[in-house]
């Protein structure tokens, strides 16, 4: 699934692996990574293989720890971001209106009254 984090994916493929009887570690470990995406810990199962699919499982937490905090620092920086802009936005309308309210003060005409006391 595209919008699957790795965390999820291997829940899912746990819990499917759960109901296989006698799960050869080899194969589990080719379905891994054909049903993952390209990623880090894909280029890491491939170079690898030998391992124990628990070993392979136990290093996939290193990944997934990686992939949350990049994506924890992108929705940081992406919220800074919205602030930001949101901040300079209300600062051009404040602007705007300065500028309008002194467009109205210069447009006005007085007639200058010429009455002495």
């Amino acid at each position: 699934r595209r919008d699957e984090t790795l965390r999820e994916y291997l829940n899912r493929f746990n819990a499917e692996a759960l109901k296989v009887r006698d799960l050869v570690h080899s194969i589990a470990v080719t379905m891994i990574i054909n049903g993952l995406r390209d990623c880090m810990f894909t280029h890491s199962l491939t170079k690898n293989n030998q391992k124990e699919l628990s070993e392979h499982l136990e290093r996939a937490e290193k990944y997934i720890n990686a992939e949350e905090a990049i994506t924890a620092k992108k929705t940081a920086d992406e919220l800074k971001t919205r602030k930001r802009k949101k901040r300079d936005d209300y600062g051009r309308c404040e602007e705007d209106n300065r500028d309008r309210k002194r467009k109205n003060r210069s447009s006005r005409r007085y007639d200058i009254l010429d009455s002495e006391r």
